[in-house]
């Protein structure tokens, strides 16, 4: 009976992850772009087409892009790897509630409403339907970032050997991904078991052979200079991004004024909204969001998951 209601759970759970990621993909046929909307995405298109390098080595997500342009325009391309990525986010991040709240009886099928009820708050939030869609890098690397994070918290030697190569995947697609090691780390370290140092090696060597594999196709795909050397190889690796100032940090003005900026960017409108007026912040989504974490709690406290 257990087994039977377990797969009624899941089967369930399936269907509303297949309707969320159905809605997302009508509801994207009319924001997404055959031509490129942004600096960077006329750049990432450029290099998808004519098979150049991105301004900072995000590799997978350049090579992906230019395996779709052989099929679509290259603009389409890249809000096509946007679109599939934020599908795959959807269901990675159902699975990562799901096993960071894991337990047995009623606390297993909390966890699975818990998550059906999160997942479908990230959904409608306007940073996630605009990011769906966009020419960028940002949805494809967070599809990642989850699977590497999810795969963690199985056990195993191969569950450790998968999560090494997602989060190798994910650095291989934007090198900004790096910000996921205090998160990769404190999983390992934490996780039960006396092969904990093990299955750390284990992620670890997974993870740089990953990495080292990409970055010989880089190595492979970037230009040289007259003399044959590719001096300055090392130098795009690190990136564009300007050196962290630390003594910033004790500055209480520059702080006040750098969170200011992230909620601003955070919350900020373009384009999109004309032809998604859902999206428009604080009218649309202050509400619908109000709305559904209501919702979700009476359903919790009626049924007494907890």
């Amino acid at each position: 009976m257990n087994i039977q209601n377990a797969m009624l759970a899941k089967s369930g759970s399936s269907r509303v992850l297949l309707a969320m990621s159905g809605a997302l993909v009508c509801l994207s046929f009319g924001l997404v772009r055959d031509y490129p909307a942004g600096w960077d995405a006329a750049e990432y298109a450029l290099c998808a087409r004519e098979g150049f390098l991105p301004h900072s080595p995000y590799i997978l997500h350049n090579l992906f892009s230019r395996c779709l342009s052989l099929f679509v325009s290259a603009p389409l391309a890249l809000s096509l790897v946007s679109l599939a990525s934020a599908v795959g986010v959807i269901w990675g991040f159902h699975s990562l509630v799901c096993h960071v709240m894991e337990g047995g009886g009623d606390a297993k099928r909390a966890s699975k409403s818990v998550a059906l009820w999160t997942t479908l708050l990230l959904v409608t939030t306007y940073c996630f339907l605009h990011e769906s869609v966009n020419q960028e890098v940002y949805m494809f690397q967070l599809c990642l970032g989850l699977l590497s994070i999810d795969a963690l918290l199985l056990t195993g030697r191969r569950a450790r050997l998968r999560a090494g190569v997602w989060a190798g995947l994910a650095i291989a697609a934007h090198s900004g991904s790096v910000f996921f090691f205090p998160i990769w780390m404190f999983i390992l370290c934490t996780r039960p078991g006396n092969d904990r140092w093990r299955g750390m090696a284990h992620w670890l060597g997974s993870c740089l052979t990953t990495v080292g594999f990409f970055v010989l196709i880089l190595w492979w795909l970037f230009p040289g200079s007259e003399s044959g050397l590719k001096v300055d190889f090392f130098v795009y690796l690190r990136g564009i991004a300007p050196p962290v100032q630390w003594e910033r940090l004790t500055e209480p003005a520059w702080l006040w004024t750098s969170f200011e900026g992230f909620i601003a960017r955070l919350f900020s409108t373009d384009e999109a909204s004309a032809a998604l007026p859902m999206a428009v912040y604080p009218t649309g989504l202050v509400w619908a969001h109000g709305f559904l974490m209501m919702a979700g709690l009476v359903r919790l406290l009626v049924r007494k998951r907890f």
